[in-house]
Formats: C-alpha cells, sequence, structure tokens
C-alpha cells in the first residue's frame, strides 16, 4: 500500500513538471507571438534594447531606405567644366637692328620689367663714326647756305647800283640827244654817250644772272642742307638702336645671348612675356558653345592651388574651329598681379551656360528610376494624404547641386510620388 502512494506521488509531480514546462513553452510562444505581430517598425525588444545593440534596429520588411532633404528656392546654374591653360597676354622678342658686340646685360630670367626700361647696351663704334661724319657734312651744308645768302646780297646791292646808273644813263642820253638837235654837242659825244648807256644796260642784265646763277646754288646748297640733316638724324636714331629697351611690361622668360657675344639683326636677345593681366583659355565643345556668350561667368583655378579660384567671364570667343577635335577657344582675361598663373600652365575652368533665380534644387540621389522613368518622391507627415504639387523641369547633365547622404527613415505612408516626365535624371523643381 505505501509503494502505491509513493508512485503516485511521483506521477503528480512529473505531471506538475511537464504542466509547468508547457506552460513555460506557451508563455514564450505568446511572447514571441506579441513581439513579432505587434512590435512597432524598427523597435528593439527588451533584450535588445538592454544590451545597446543599435545594430539591431533593422528596417521593416519591404520599407526602402531613403535620405530626406528640405527643398528651399536658391540660385540655380547650369555649368561646364574644360581644361585649359594660361596664355600671356602679350609677348616680346628683343633682337637689335645693328651688328656689334653686347657690351652689357642688364636683367635676368625672372626678372620684373617696365615697359621701356634699359636691358642691353650693343657697342657699333662705325655708327659713332658714321654720326660724326653725318655732323660734319651738315655744318659744311649749312655754311655754304650762309654763303651763298651772303654773296646774294652783294649781288642785289650790285643790281641796285647797275639800275641807277642806267637810269642815270637815260636821261642823260635824253639831255645829250636835245643838245645835239641844237648843235650844242657833236655827233661823236652823243655816239658815246648812247655806248654808256649800253654799257649800263648790260651792267644790269649781268647782275641780274649772277642773282639767278646764285639763288641756283642756294637751292642746291640747301638740298645738300637737307640731305646731311637727314643724314644725321638716321645716324642719331642708330645711336638709339645701340639700346635696347623693353616695349611691354613683364617678367624676362628667357635670355638667349651673353654679354661680350657679337650680335647681328634677327639675333633674340631676351624673350619677355606679359602675364598681368594673363589670358586663360579652353577648347569648348560646339555642342556647349550655343548656349555661351562673351560676358558668360568663369570660375578659374589652377592644379597647384585648386582652393584658390578667381572669378571672371568670358571676353572673347574665337571665331574658328578645330577640324580633328570640333571644338573652338573660349577665352577669359583675368588680373594676375602676383603671377600666381603662369603662361603654359594647365587649368580648370567652370563655365556657366545658364543660371535661373528662386529654383528649387534637389539631389541627383533624389531622383529615382520606377517603370522606366525617374520620378521625385515627397516626404509628408502621417495622416497627410494631399501635399504642395512640383514641376519637374529637365535641366542639363551636371547641372544638379550633389548633397551627402542625410540619417535615413523610412519611406511613410504620407509620402507622395510626385514624378514627371524627364529628358535624363537630372533636373531641378520649380513651384506650380
Amino acid at each position: 500500500m505505501g509503494e502505491k502512494k509513493g508512485t503516485f506521488a511521483r506521477i503528480i509531480d512529473l505531471l506538475g513538471i511537464a504542466i509547468g514546462i508547457a506552460l513555460i513553452i506557451a508563455a514564450a510562444y505568446g511572447v514571441h507571438y506579441v513581439v513579432v505581430t505587434k512590435k512597432k517598425p524598427g523597435q528593439m525588444t527588451l533584450l535588445e534594447s538592454q544590451a545597446g545593440d543599435m545594430s539591431k534596429m533593422g528596417a521593416p520588411k519591404g520599407s526602402v531606405p531613403v535620405a530626406v532633404e528640405i527643398v528651399q528656392p536658391g540660385y540655380w546654374e547650369s555649368t561646364v567644366t574644360y581644361t585649359g591653360s594660361a596664355v600671356e597676354y602679350n609677348r616680346q622678342e628683343v633682337s637689335p637692328r645693328i651688328t656689334g658686340w653686347l657690351s652689357s646685360v642688364n636683367v635676368y630670367p625672372g626678372d620684373t620689367v617696365k615697359e621701356g626700361q634699359v636691358l642691353a647696351t650693343i657697342e657699333a663704334r662705325d655708327l659713332d663714326s658714321r654720326l660724326n661724319e653725318a655732323e660734319l657734312g651738315y655744318q659744311a651744308s649749312r655754311s655754304a647756305v650762309g654763303s651763298s645768302f651772303a654773296m646774294e646780297k652783294g649781288l642785289y646791292a650790285r643790281l641796285q647800283a647797275a639800275r641807277a646808273d642806267l637810269k642815270f644813263r637815260r636821261e642823260e642820253l635824253k639831255r645829250e640827244e636835245a643838245l645835239y638837235k641844237e648843235g650844242a654837242v657833236s655827233l661823236e659825244e652823243l655816239q658815246r654817250e648812247r655806248a654808256e648807256l649800253a654799257k649800263a644796260d648790260a651792267a644790269v642784265r649781268e647782275s641780274q644772272a649772277q642773282i639767278r646763277a646764285n639763288q641756283h646754288v642756294i637751292s642746291q646748297n640747301h638740298l645738300m642742307s637737307l640731305k646731311e640733316r637727314a643724314a644725321t638724324e638716321t645716324a642719331a636714331i642708330f645711336q638709339e638702336y645701340k639700346t635696347l629697351r623693353a616695349a611691354i611690361p613683364g617678367v624676362v622668360s628667357e635670355r638667349l645671348a651673353a654679354k661680350g657675344s657679337l650680335i647681328s639683326p634677327g639675333t633674340v636677345i631676351y624673350r619677355i612675356t606679359q602675364v598681368d593681366p594673363i589670358r586663360l583659355q579652353a577648347s569648348v565643345a560646339q555642342k556647349d558653345l550655343l548656349e555661351l556668350k562673351v560676358g558668360s561667368p568663369v570660375q578659374a583655378y589652377s592644379q597647384k592651388n585648386p582652393r584658390r579660384v578667381v572669378k571672371a567671364s568670358i571676353t572673347a570667343m574665337f571665331p574658328s574651329a578645330d577640324p580633328e577635335s570640333r571644338t573652338s577657344i573660349v577665352e577669359a582675361i583675368v588680373k594676375n598681379p602676383d603671377n600666381f598663373f603662369l603662361p603654359g600652365e594647365y587649368i580648370v575652368m567652370k563655365i556657366v551656360r545658364s543660371s535661373r533665380q528662386n529654383a528649387l534644387t534637389v539631389p541627383v540621389d533624389a531622383i529615382s528610376n520606377l517603370g522606366g522613368k525617374p520620378h521625385l518622391w515627397l516626404a509628408a507627415p502621417p495622416g497627410i494624404q494631399e501635399g504642395r504639387g512640383l514641376d519637374v523641369h529637365h535641366a542639363p547633365r551636371g547641372a544638379l547641386r550633389q548633397a551627402g547622404r542625410l540619417p535615413q527613415m523610412q519611406n511613410g505612408p504620407g509620402s507622395r510620388r510626385i514624378g514627371r516626365k524627364l529628358g535624363g535624371p537630372q533636373g531641378f523643381c520649380g513651384n506650380r
């Protein structure tokens, strides 16, 4: 009897344990069911929250991670970027016009020079002797002109005296003829008076001929004087050629001859480049040239310091195209007082093709592709079924403002698709 009671008690204990285990299992299953079915999306379990493991906060099934950004009106511009090079604004190749020895060199590569500054001098002794000879010839011709004018004065005095004598002889002849008619003088005396008149008339004619001859001499001497004067001025100009000067302000880029060298006309001694201002050039494709014009804004920088951006505008668009690359040169002239840009340097030019004020810009990543068509999505608080509509406009490639990824949030029930047809996955939004 006692053994039966012990066996029954053990059975009761085992049954209680089984029932307890069953209740525990049922409670665990119920908790699991409630957690799985009733937990909000993204909510952690009690153990996960106490463990502090944030990686367990996964997105609910079927949700799509998105980045949200507030869209506000602002300035929008369409730009194109091209690489190019810096070109000197002006360049001078300094070469002599005479033959001689280079007696001095005053500047070296890297030196900054001003317009009119003396760069070098040339020794040419034959030019010195030519100048002295021309000056002596000019002085001699001037003396000959002076002597001719002095002689002319004497000839005019002789002519005046001869004319006075001729007048006197004519009056005497009239008186002698009157006396001859009265018989007061003989025929011999009358003929002698006529001979004196003829002699006086010949003296007048001779003086006039001498004056004309002297005037011809004066003219010849004057022409000779002008010729000698021109020779003197030419020799003086050649003297100026002995000094080489800078025709433009700039920087000495090369020196090709040393002191003591024998140089001749056409020999390049210096190369000077004007780099302030400087020309920035880029070869632009034909499809972009249609939207560019003189005055379009430009931002340029050099690879040696990309942070130093220079703002300028297009100053020239060359009216020719490269037959191979089908590009044309676009140029912007900028100030360069510290010689930051150097001729031949690699540069990057960002050119504005078009711009708009108060435009709503969106990041490129905000444009999704649904059903083969690009769309935009509008995030709205839950419960708002109708949001403010937006029109999506086409913009050229590269015209959108880039934006970084923001903290992710799910695409809630209040989100509304506002997609419109686009020419490509780039665009800006404008208020409707």
